[in-house]
């Protein structure tokens, strides 16, 4: 059966012990020797979400043979542990590598010279950038049955800013992204979107009595 921990396993037991190259090595040398492409790949049958075979493909095959047949396309808000990205595939100055989290990538890429753990955002390389989930990777619901969260979004009547609520206290929404980001966590673990709720004032100062934080960020 594929598995997600057990591709990225094959990446972060190589990281900072190969060495990048872009003649198509496919792990030939000694230290080992990868490009981005040849390294997706590799993880992705060690993975077991495609057959071993002959050392084929780069970015442009991923694009077009590989990952259609295996994953869906998403958005950059949905971005998660086991999703790959591809950037400007058809290019010699395209590049590949996998979500660790919403924030991290670890890749095969010229700037480390090796296999390494970044940021995601300005290390994908060129745009336009595209986004996969694989097949199958998904993220168990831990919510124990019958269990409620406190989890919301609060807009209080005649104001532009939207708060969030985590149970605890409140936090105005600066970015739009971070509301997807929060409302797309929430709904993988709870199946559904975060609720949203628009109240009077005299809710919203209650909901600040609760949070006993007196003033938002």
């Amino acid at each position: 059966m594929a598995n997600v921990d057990t591709m990225i396993k094959w990446m972060t037991d190589r990281e900072n012990k190969v060495v990048y190259s872009n003649a198509r090595p496919w792990g030939g040398g000694n230290p080992a020797q990868y490009d981005c492409s040849a390294a997706v790949i590799s993880a992705l049958r060690a993975g077991g979400f495609v057959s071993s075979g002959s050392n084929e493909g780069w970015t442009g095959s991923l694009h077009d043979n590989i990952l259609p047949g295996i994953a869906t396309k998403i958005s950059r808000a949905e971005c998660k542990k086991g999703d790959i990205f591809l950037a400007k595939y058809w290019a010699f100055d395209g590049h590949t590598g996998i979500f660790l989290d919403n924030n991290r990538i670890i890749h095969c890429n010229a700037g480390d010279m090796t296999i390494r753990t970044t940021a995601a955002d300005g290390r994908m390389g060129p745009t336009p950038i595209e986004y996969y989930r694989l097949n199958g990777n998904t993220i168990p619901n831990t919510t124990k049955k019958g269990e409620t969260t406190m989890q919301c979004f609060f807009k209080p009547d005649g104001e532009n800013t939207v708060y969030y609520f985590d149970g605890k206290g409140l936090t105005g929404i600066v970015n739009p992204d971070e509301k997807n980001i929060l409302n797309t966590i929430y709904k993988e673990n709870n199946g559904k979107d975060m609720p949203y709720i628009n109240r009077s004032d005299a809710w919203f100062t209650r909901l600040k009595d609760v949070s006993k934080r007196g003033i938002v960020k």
